[in-house]
């Protein structure tokens, strides 16, 4: 191919040249030097990696030079063979290649200015010669290519070079001419051409083969053509002078300037702008130019440029020249002034955009994906007037408010521009009026709602510059309107930044008021949810950085008078209540009006202690965050204009609740004696919970029924008042999450019948854990089942005799007689229209039941949904607790069994599997592996923890699964670092931890384990203690080494081996109860009976445990010197020794070398058996090849004989058939 001539074929002629020693002198002969490593370097400058390449272009011209200066005569072997591989390089098409060889190319042309141009352009149409019957792109690129590498050298504008300079213009425009697909870049090396030559060789060599170009003028110009003649007369005025553009009319003869660019030019400027389309999508530079010039020079108006040149020519066309529209009134933004934009953006160019929202449009893809981007990239930089006069402009779009590109615009705006966007839109929705734009107001209803979905979108945009002042304008405003009005009978009512009464005309319906509401509403819970924000662009530019850390640190929902937004719009509220010129748009009744009277009086003395920052002012912060939350509730919801029987009940008994708190804990203190309280009274004051587990109460009962800003509020006001928390109240949540769906808690004694069913009948228990859901499912289809079965029973009784029969009833009428129904007619004939109206009641009655069904289970469904989301809420309480108080607060442990319930109760259901899932996360994560614990902890506490314990490792037992029993085994982990973190001294290793306790615990456990075939012990409870608290563990090791031989299972008993193992790898700081003797004499006794018979022979896997075993005793607990019994030690070594020549032993090297290990350790010596020469290992494995080559062919002749023995059977066959 010829897009490799700068590999392959060079490289087969390097190969030759080199064999055959010989060189041809002449300067375009096949000359190759004897250098590889010059050869070698070629094939880097085609590199992609751009240090790479330039690094092989250093080398290589450091080569050359190098050859050069030692040559003496002429031009080296190298540096003629470069260049001819250079030229002819040119024409490979790989990424960087032309890259690579052109710098090459110029670095070595500047070197050796003695290496003749002729002689290169004589290369270049040799080797890049293009044959007139094949055309190649690439050939042709690289002569354009070798063109700009004799530029870059100086060998074309240096002095005496006319004649190459000359050739080069005529070159470049001749393959300009023929090839549209090189005009481009021809032009460019001219342009260069242009820029580096004097004004006189421009003149001679330059000018006259140009001038052919720029004879007709305007009428065949291209960009390329342009932007040469521009340069032309810039740099050379005196050749390329005024003269010459008025004859050839490139600008008129009365022209006062001679820019070619000017409103007489427009048009023309226009269709060339169009033309360059033929690299779509890429947007010519010559375009984005023309645009900036025109918008910079002060003599030319960019919004007529637009209306005359390229709205004409642009937006009446191709799909290929409105995308290319679009793009130049995108790049036209940085320039436009406000006056402009409505040019620039007409209805036309708005009109494609909107059409292009259909996905049949060439358009669409562009303006659905890239569109916003690109606008988002330009609005960026742009004045804030410049973006409000976009804005309105979009508006008079086919679409008007429902453009699609408003919202990208919008999340745009600068400061001044959001300003006026929401002044606009107040007084959009107020008059239905929209001022700046062509918007009919036809459909005012439609208008306002959708103002009102602006406004409420403005504050949850998170892009634009959001301050408090604006922020708090917006959530007035839409709380006035959606709660209040303007009474009736007043004059000139106007309140600042809401309206006037006579602004609005028409009445909001109640459709837009029922929207307003919804936003209004959401629009609170994104209030519970924001971020500390600066009160004003004052404020925002002299921050300092400290005051920027507060923000951050600040709670979310707060405002930088610390106040919460909640807090700001009920006082509007309030103030709009006490307002003579302002009513209510739903009329209270006079215990919604007490109870907001009430709730103000207790939100402003909360607001007083709040204020001071004194004494218990976060409770006072908490009670207050719930009483503005009852006031909301008085207006109701976004489905309710006014709170209904029940939610008014719940929030009177809320505020009598808070006020009773208030009362109590923040009454001033009296100096009258307090009289003495009865009996009766007494007891009345202890059996009133305490003020934290009514808060509690209350929030999760707001979390039971609230949205999202209510769960907001809930966690605000739990995090302030959970220092507090006392068992009592921790238990109400707790009780929360393991709540059955009918609303009772789980019983005790449920799970202690489970546990002896679980002794008795193990296996029955495990199938019927394995199989509960497909059991679930059984039960489902039989009620499914029987409902269709009571259905069609149902619609039979109401049919009546009308009811078709079913299949036994026609098979046993069939049976009785055949005759009767020949000489009867068919009872079975279609009803009449009066005997159907009689029975079509009844049949939709059956039907209205069914369907009523159907709701219920769906409803039950929808229930315990609710019921799971709710304690997921309740998880996220428990999850703050945990976070902020798991170092000093013990009641962290009353969570661990509720936890572990949950999580063995939910893990069985898969529609409870989120919530088992976070309630795993939280025990393990947060609480097991918290970095803090209490501690000092009280001995009632310490009691607690070891009853937890206890009460763990039997629900392990109990539940038996794998995944339960790492759970709790983790808990009990837990557990016990708090309790040896509470350390009673320095020497007090095992702190508060009971060991005789936990030791009783364990041993049982593992006496379970290891004894009982149908155990549900799992191993990992004793790996965990094991790995976690080798400390405590130690009382493990004397058990452990006696399972190693009495388990009933060989499986336990390696187990045995593998716990007792690591037990002993791990460092103890005191001794253990077993010692290396002991270890040995118990395995010995083991490996001393082992022997070839088959009842003899132990497990491969169990015989390598005990190996292991004493292997890590002997190291680990370090043999006694002198041995305290020689006997049992010879024994041992001579049932080692034994073992080894038992067959399975025999056979398996890691059980030799386990073997061996043992021995050595105990003062055996094992001979070194002879190595083998080299020669054998050789013969050896020729010997293996041999065979392996004889068993290969043996192989095949079977194979033969058996397709031989198959063929010559089916001819058999085939020849008995035929004869029959």
């Amino acid at each position: 191919m010829v897009t490799m001539v700068d590999h392959k074929t060079t490289g087969q002629e390097d190969s030759k040249m080199v064999v055959n020693g010989t060189t041809n002198g002449s300067s375009t002969g096949k000359i190759v030097p004897q250098d590889k490593q010059l050869l070698n370097l070629f094939w880097e400058l085609s590199e992609n990696n751009s240090e790479k390449r330039l690094k092989a272009c250093e080398k290589i011209v450091k080569i050359v030079t190098d050859k050069q200066e030692a040559h003496s005569d002429g031009f080296c072997d190298e540096l003629k063979y470069s260049v001819q591989r250079l030229v002819a390089g040119l024409a490979s098409n790989r990424k960087s290649s032309r890259l690579g060889f052109s710098t090459v190319l110029a670095r070595l042309l500047q070197g050796n200015p003695e290496f003749e141009t002729d002689q290169v352009i004589s290369l270049m149409e040799e080797k890049l010669k293009v044959n007139s019957k094949t055309e190649n792109k690439d050939l042709y690129f690289g002569q354009v290519f070798c063109l700009l590498t004799l530029l870059k050298s100086n060998r074309i504008c240096g002095e005496g070079c006319d004649k190459v300079l000359r050739l080069s213009v005529q070159k470049c425009l001749k393959m300009g001419e023929d090839k549209s697909y090189l005009k481009s870049i021809t032009f460019h090396t001219i342009k260069l051409i242009v820029e580096k030559v004097t004004t006189d060789q421009f003149k001679g060599s330059v000018w006259p083969s140009l001038c052919s170009v720029f004879n007709k003028g305007w009428t065949n110009a291209t960009a390329d053509t342009v932007e040469t003649l521009e340069m032309c007369h810039k740099l050379h005025p005196d050749v390329c002078n005024r003269e010459f553009l008025q004859v050839k009319k490139w600008i008129p003869s009365k022209a006062k300037t001679t820019n070619l660019i000017a409103s007489h030019s427009f048009k023309h400027l226009g269709r060339i702008i169009a033309e360059t389309t033929q690299h779509h999508p890429v947007v010519s530079q010559y375009a984005l130019d023309t645009i900036k010039f025109v918008a910079t020079s002060t003599s030319l108006n960019l919004g007529k440029f637009w209306e005359v040149a390229l709205k004409p020519s642009l937006l009446t066309s191709s799909p290929e020249r409105k995308y290319l529209a679009i793009k130049l009134a995108v790049h036209s933004l940085q320039f436009a002034a406000v006056e402009e934009i409505e040019a620039i953006w007409s209805k036309d160019i708005l009109a494609n955009i909107q059409y292009a929202s259909t996905d049949k449009n060439a358009l669409h893809l562009y303006c659905k994906r890239e569109l916003g981007r690109d606008m988002n990239t330009v609005l960026a930089d742009v004045d804030a007037d410049v973006q409000f006069a976009l804005l309105m402009q979009l508006f008079n779009g086919p679409a008007g408010i429902h453009m699609p590109i408003i919202n990208v615009a919008v999340n745009s705006l600068k400061y001044p521009a959001l300003i006026k966007y929401i002044a606009w839109l107040k007084k959009f929705f107020l008059t239905g009026h929209a001022e700046s734009t062509e918007i009919k107001d036809s459909k005012l209803e439609v208008s306002r709602r959708w103002c009102i979905t602006q406004l409420a979108k403005l504050v949850r945009t998170s892009g634009l510059p959001r301050y408090e002042n604006w922020i708090g304008g917006v959530v007035e405003f839409l709380t006035f309107h959606s709660l209040f009005k303007f009474a009736h009978g007043k004059k000139d009512q106007t309140i600042e930044g809401l309206g006037t009464n006579k602004g609005m005309e028409v009445e909001l319906s109640e459709q837009t008021t029922e929207i307003l509401r919804r936003c209004l509403f959401n629009l609170i819970s994104c209030l519970n949810s924001l971020p500390s924000l600066p009160a004003d662009v004052e404020s925002a530019t002299t921050s300092t950085e400290q005051s920027e850390v507060n923000r951050a640190r600040a709670s979310q929902g707060v405002m930088t008078t610390g106040r919460f937004w909640v807090h700001h719009l009920v006082t509007f509220a309030d103030g709009a209540i006490n307002n003579d010129r302002v009513e209510l748009r739903a009329e209270w009744s006079e215990d919604t009006c007490t109870s907001w009277k009430a709730c103000m009086t207790e939100v402003n003395t909360m607001t007083t202690i709040v204020d001071s920052k004194k004494g218990k002012w976060l409770e006072a912060r908490a009670l207050q965050l719930l009483l503005l939350n009852v006031a909301l509730q008085l207006f109701g919801d976004a489905d309710h204009v006014t709170p209904d029987d029940e939610t008014l009940e719940s929030c009177v008994s809320v505020l009598d609740d808070v006020r009773t708190i208030i009362k109590k804990r923040f009454a001033k203190p009296s100096n009258k004696k307090k009289k003495k309280k009865t009996a009766a009274e007494e007891a009345a004051v202890e059996d009133e919970p305490d003020w934290v587990e009514v808060i509690v109460e209350i929030l999760l009962n707001m979390l039971s029924n609230g949205s999202h800003g209510t769960r907001v509020i809930v966690d605000h006001v739990f995090k302030m008042m959970m220092s507090h928390m006392t068992p009592a109240s921790m238990k109400l949540i707790v009780d929360v999450i393991n709540m059955n769906e009918d609303g009772t808690s789980p019983d005790d004694e449920e799970d202690e019948e489970m546990e002896v069913d679980s002794e008795e009948n193990d296996e029955s228990d495990d199938d019927d854990d394995d199989d509960e859901d497909e059991s679930d499912d059984d039960e489902d289809m039989e009620e499914d089942a029987e409902n269709d079965e009571e259905f069609r029973n149902k619609i039979k009784e109401a049919l009546g005799e009308a009811a078709a029969p079913s299949d036994n009833e026609e098979d046993d009428d069939e049976d009785d007689d055949d005759d009767e129904t020949e000489d009867k007619p068919d009872e079975n004939d279609d009803m009449d229209d009066e005997a159907m109206m009689k029975i079509d009641h009844l049949i939709a009655a059956v039907f209205k039941e069914r369907k009523n069904a159907l709701s219920s289970k769906k409803s039950k469904l929808g229930e315990k949904m609710e019921l799971i989301h709710f304690k997921l809420r309740c998880l996220d309480l428990l999850e703050t607790f945990v976070s902020r108080h798991h170092g000093d607060c013990p009641l962290v442990f009353d969570l661990i069994l509720p936890l572990v319930s949950l999580i063995a109760r939910a893990s069985k259901n898969s529609e409870e599997t989120t919530l088992a899932e976070k309630a795993t996360l939280l025990l393990r994560i947060k609480v097991c592996k918290a970095k803090t614990f209490p501690r000092d902890l009280d001995s009632d506490v310490i009691e607690k923890l070891h009853d937890i314990m206890d009460k763990l490792v039997e629900i392990s037992h109990t539940n038996g699964a794998v995944f339960i029993a790492r759970v709790t085994s983790q808990c009990c982990m837990f557990i016990l670092r708090c309790l040896i973190g509470n350390q009673r001294g320095d020497d007090d290793v095992t702190g508060a931890c009971d060991v005789t306790r936990v030791e009783k615990l364990y041993v049982d456990r593992l006496d379970d384990f290891m004894m009982k075939r149908q155990s549900r012990v799992q191993c990992c409870i004793f790996e965990e203690l094991i790995h976690c608290r080798p400390q405590v563990a130690t009382f493990l090791a004397c058990p452990l080494l006696k399972y190693v031989v009495q388990s009933e299972l060989s499986y336990r008993k390696i187990q045995a081996c593998q716990l007792l193992t690591s037990l002993l790898c791990f460092p103890h700081t005191s001794p253990l109860s077993i010692t290396a003797d002991d270890v040995i004499t118990r395995v010995g006794e083991v490996l001393s009976q082992v022997g070839d018979e088959e009842e003899k022979q132990l497990k491969a896997k169990y015989h390598g445990q005990l190996l292991k075993l004493m292997d890590t005793a002997i190291h680990k607990l370090k043999l006694p010197t002198p041995a305290s019994d020689d006997d049992v030690r010879a024994d041992v070594v001579t049932s080692l020794k034994n073992n080894l020549t038992v067959g399975y032993v025999d056979r398996s090297q890691e059980l030799k070398n386990s073997t061996w290990n043992v021995l050595v350790l105990l003062g055996e010596t094992r001979n070194q058996a002879d190595k083998k020469s080299k020669e054998q290992k050789n013969q050896e494995k020729k010997e293996k090849r041999e065979q392996k080559k004889n068993n290969k062919k043996a192989k095949k002749e079977k194979h033969k004989k058996r397709k031989e023995a198959a063929q010559a059977a089916a001819a058999a066959a085939e020849a008995k058939e035929n004869e029959e």
